[in-house]
Parts: C-alpha cells; sequence; structure tokens
C-alpha cells in the first residue's frame, strides 16, 4: 500500500492522518529522514483495524499498530493525551477518544519533535516553533509537563550530542526534577540512551548535558566521581570527554568509544590500572545490563593494552603470538585496536602495525603437521611451539622488531 492510498482510505473513513516525530523534525533538519511514524485523528480503534485487519497491534496501554505502507514497517498511533498517574515512563494513562492533533503534540516532549506533516495539505503543523528551535540549533521543552517522564531528561542529553545541539536553560531546569524518578529506571533504559549518544559526533555533549542537569550522578556514578578528581587540565571528567571525542574522530565503533571511558576510569594517580578497568567495567554491568558485545570488547582492549605495556621487546614472543592470535578470534580489528592504543597514548607496536602478513604465516602452521607419532594431548604444545618459532624467524628475517613502547600520560 502507498502512503498515497493510505491517506486516502483514512479520509474516506472521516479520519485524519499525519506524519509525526523524528521523520518530520530530520525533514526540517535538511537530513535525510529515517522511518515514519503517522498519528491518526478522528477515527476509532475498531474502524481502523476493521479497514486494515493486516495490521500488528504492539501497544499495550493505547494502541500502536504497525503497518506495512510503501514497502516500510511503520508505526500508526492514535492522536491521545496522557495523564500521570504514578512512576517513570510507564506511569501514564492514555485517552485516545476524541483527541486532537494540537492536543496530541502538546503532550510531546520537545518542540523540535511535536511538528506534524499534513498529508492532505502537504504543510508543517508547528504549534510550538519546533522550526525555529531546529534553525537556532536548541533543544526546548514544550511544556513543564516534561519532567513527568524522566526519560525525557535522557533523551533531551542524547539529542544535544546527536545534533550538536544546546539544551534551553529552562529546560535544563525541568530535567534537574526527573532525578528522584531516573533512579527507579531499569539500566537498559540508560544503555539504549548511551548508546545512541556514543554514535554522535561529539559523544561529549551528552555527558556535559547531563552533568549540567545535575544528573550525571544517578545515570552515570562512576563517571561523576571524576569531577572530583583534579588535573592539570582540569579535572579527569574534562580529560576523559577530550578522548572521547578524540576517538570518535578515529573510529566509529560505539565499543571502541565506550572502552575510552573505561580505560579513563581505571586511572589510579594518572596510571593505567587494568584490573581496576576490569572492576569498574563489572560495576557498570551490574548498574546497567550492559550489551554482552561491550563487555567482551572492552575486556580483550583493557587485558590488550595491558600485555602490550608489558612487553619487553623480542624476548616477549610467547606474549606477543597470543595477543596476534587473541585478536584474530576476537571482534576487535586491528583498526580499533590502534585507535585505541593511540588514543591512550600508547605506541602501536610493530607486530600490530604487521598484523595481516604475521597471521597469515601463524596461521599456516596446523595442528595436522605435528609429527605422526605424536600424542594427541601434545599436539596443542607442538603447535604452540611451532608458531612462536615461526614469529621468531619472521622477526630475524623481516626486521619486524617490536618498537619500544611509549610512556603512557
Amino acid at each position: 500500500m502507498t502512503e498515497f492510498d493510505f491517506w486516502k482510505k483514512i479520509s474516506l473513513l472521516g479520519g485524519e492522518l499525519y506524519i509525526v516525530g523524528g521523520w518530520v523534525r530530520d525533514f526540517v533538519r535538511k537530513v535525510k529522514p529515517k522511518d515514519k511514524d503517522y498519528v491518526v485523528v478522528g477515527l476509532t480503534e475498531a474502524e481502523f483495524t476493521e479497514s486494515f485487519p493486516e495490521v500488528l497491534k504492539v501497544g499495550k496501554k493505547f494502541p500502536v499498530f504497525l503497518l506495512y505502507v510503501d514497502n516500510k514497517q511503520c508505526e500508526v498511533a492514535f492522536a491521545r493525551t496522557e495523564k500521570k498517574n504514578g512512576q517513570g515512563y510507564r506511569g501514564f494513562v492514555a485517552e485516545v477518544n476524541n483527541v486532537s492533533l494540537l492536543q496530541d503534540l502538546a503532550r510531546r516532549d520537545t518542540t523540535m519533535n511535536s511538528i506534524a506533516y499534513d498529508l492532505k495539505t502537504k504543510a508543517l503543523i508547528d504549534p510550538y516553533n519546533g522550526q525555529a528551535d531546529i534553525k537556532a540549533k536548541v533543544i526546548r521543552a514544550v511544556s513543564v509537563r516534561f519532567c513527568e517522564d524522566p526519560i525525557r531528561a535522557l533523551r533531551a542529553a542524547r539529542q544535544a550530542a546527536e545534533f550538536d545541539f544546546t539544551i534551553t536553560d529552562d529546560t535544563l531546569e525541568l530535567m534537574k526534577q526527573c532525578k528522584q524518578e531516573l533512579l527507579l529506571e531499569p539500566g537498559e533504559r540508560f544503555v539504549a540512551e548511551l548508546n545512541k549518544a556514543l554514535k554522535a559526533q561529539r559523544p561529549s555533549k551528552f555527558f556535559y548535558a547531563l552533568e549540567q542537569a545535575e544528573l550525571l550522578d544517578v545515570c552515570f556514578s562512576e563517571i561523576a566521581n571524576l569531577t572530583n578528581i583534579k588535573h592539570f587540565k582540569g579535572n579527569s571528567f574534562t580529560i576523559l570527554l577530550e578522548k572521547l571525542d578524540e576517538i570518535a574522530k578515529l573510529n566509529n565503533n560505539i565499543e571502541i568509544r565506550f572502552a575510552v571511558i573505561i580505560n579513563e576510569l581505571a586511572q589510579t594517580e594518572g596510571s593505567f590500572d587494568c584490573a581496576k578497568g576490569l572492576l569498574v567495567l563489572k560495576r557498570f554491568n551490574q548498574q546497567l545490563r550492559l550489551p554482552k558485545r561491550w563487555l567482551d570488547i572492552v575486556e580483550f582492549l583493557l587485558l590488550t593494552k595491558e600485555k602490550i605495556k608489558m612487553l619487553n621487546s623480542i624476548t616477549d614472543s610467547d606474549e606477543i603470538v597470543d595477543i596476534l592470535l587473541s585478536l584474530e578470534k576476537s571482534f576487535v580489528s586491528v583498526q580499533d585496536l590502534s585507535d585505541f592504543l593511540v588514543v591512550n597514548n600508547v605506541t602501536v607496536p610493530n607486530f600490530i602495525e604487521n598484523y595481516k602478513f604475521i597471521i597469515e604465516k601463524l596461521l599456516d602452521v596446523k595442528g595436522s603437521m605435528a609429527p605422526v607419532d605424536l600424542p594427541k594431548t601434545e599436539i596443542a604444545k607442538w603447535l604452540r611451539k611451532e608458531q612462536i618459532g615461526k614469529y621468531e624467524e619472521i622477526v630475524l628475517k623481516k626486521n619486524t622488531k617490536v618498537q619500544p613502547r611509549e610512556t603512557e600520560k
């Protein structure tokens, strides 16, 4: 079904159809809009489902449906108002009967998210001057009801980073009022916003916004503690965010960006402490329930950095082979590891720079090449010895020397 057909059918039923949310905001921002969300006005749920039997209802507390429009699955909701009756983002009662578009837009969080596109007139409906705020690159709450949903504070901070916008002072004050209810939110909600914030060109703005709103301690207490640790450049919080933006310029992988955060939290009196980093990672996971991929990659990077720092040139062939083979099996690319090391002031060793050539040679040595009379229990040991020998042979022949590590700053 095309969008025109969808609108036409809704119109014939006596209803109205609008595009709302992020698609409209991005359309105004002149960036490629993402998935469309539609809002229906003037119809009952029964009328809608009878005319569109193919829809899949996913909303529990209020009608939200999935429907294919122009061969893309889109969300279709009914215009609604909300009345707070509890705590958190779930603590609302929705009303969908006889609700106008303007009433629906009034319940939304910020002005830039309270613009609708009229499919009939092809005009924007903008009762809260969201277009002007987008042009000015500011995030402004629609009303004082902003703080009724504490997740809106996280979202505003994330969008400040995502769009490189500034949050208005009035909105920051409303964000401050979300503090107590944020303590009750599940960790997954924080991770969802952190995940999006880490994709930004300047992810530091997410954490700066939370600090301005006095929410950093309830959202990410480990990071908030850094504001009290003095540094000759300011404080450890500032240093962390500078490094976070630095890695964002080099690497788009959010796990690598998150690893830089944990690396800074692993500092003890200016020196990297791997054990502390792993403990911080564990605490983060206990609080927020991090994705397993994040845990695996960050742990690998911390341990590998520690091994590289402890290397003693060519005499550590065994450790170097271990690093190379572990890298081959991990989710981390050579570029990921190199970027992580560079941002953290560790010189990338020559064996990492020549990884592709060396690992091919190491993997050429296979257990099937072991002497036929060798017991199966000894094959792994034989393979390891041969791979170490192969590495030392490469270093000797190709002069692939391990560069002395730079003292970490």
